[in-house]
């Protein structure tokens, strides 16, 4: 199938009923980030924290006055404001990482970049399986994104299809009568049982390795502005960093008003977010270097 045909597989996985329900989720998701921001300061540069929560909760109320509104253009002050929720979204799950950092780092006496570095991944991915466990849609998100990303036709497409068939036997939607229901119609059923696939362990881990190395060659300006700062941790923070804005991105698709299209962004974009939020991580641990 063509990627135009594929595209909003996740879109169709979550479809919303009613716009304005899910503008709404927006409202409660800005509500509880501002607040937290704000009760949860960072001691460096906690006017970064307060512009964030502000930033965070004006977008959604222009946002939702738009759908309000039966004279405003809908579409075009949405489709405006996307990237600006997505950034001030994510610097406010950063914050927040931070600040539990700085947590951490004066009860144990270690770097706090340092503890950034390790649990921001780490508790990400504890809200990834507890998302999975209660509400069963993020590894069918998986799905859908590693098929789009298949149907692409690159030379990884084979390495996106079994990450593909492992999201798909690892799903609890996919083990529910209900959401079966309304999945199924999207999926491809013909997918074999996770013990009738022969995957050639050495060349997907090779792949894998190769995917990574990729990775890091995007970050390489954001990691090269982090080694600047002088602080040999700051690069190692990357990781938490890009996570948080990829699970920010995961609950505006999810249970926002936003498609899966609207975020997708090509290889130099990456590489300039990857800049911008590293630019913003040193600003709010004071490790900016001065020019």
């Amino acid at each position: 199938m063509s990627r135009q045909n594929q595209k909003d597989l996740a879109d169709e996985f979550f479809a919303k009923d009613d716009t304005e329900s899910s503008v709404d989720f927006e409202i409660a998701f800005a509500a509880l980030l501002a607040t937290a921001v704000i009760t949860y300061p960072i001691s460096n540069a906690e006017w970064l924290g307060k512009l964030a929560a502000f930033s965070v909760l004006t977008i959604t109320l222009v946002r939702r006055i738009a759908i309000a509104s039966p004279y405003a253009p809908v579409k075009v002050i949405m489709k405006r404001t996307i990237w600006a929720i997505e950034f001030a979204t994510t610097v406010c799950v950063i914050i927040l990482l931070y600040s539990l950092s700085e947590y951490l780092s004066g009860i144990y006496g270690i770097s706090e970049i340092l503890v950034f570095s390790i649990t921001s991944p780490t508790l990400l991915m504890v809200l990834v399986v507890f998302q999975e466990f209660i509400f069963r849609d993020y590894l069918i998100w998986w799905y859908a994104k590693f098929d789009e990303k298949q149907n692409q036709g690159d030379k990884f497409a084979g390495l996106w299809g079994d990450i593909k068939i492992i999201a798909y036997w690892g799903s609890r939607a996919r083990k529910d009568r209900d959401s079966w229901k309304r999945i199924s119609k999207y999926v491809d059923t013909s997918i074999p049982d996770l013990s009738e696939i022969d995957i050639n362990k050495k060349k997907f881990f090779g792949k894998v390795l190769i995917v990574v190395v990729g990775a890091i060659l995007i970050g390489v300006p954001s990691i090269i502005l982090g080694i600047s700062s002088g602080n040999n941790f700051v690069p190692f923070a990357l990781p938490g960093i890009v996570f948080a804005h990829d699970h920010s991105c995961y609950q505006y698709v999810a249970y926002g008003s936003n498609s899966y299209e609207e975020f997708r962004k090509p290889v130099w974009k990456l590489s300039i977010w990857a800049v911008i939020y590293m630019l913003v991580f040193l600003t709010m641990t004071e490790q900016l270097p001065i020019v």
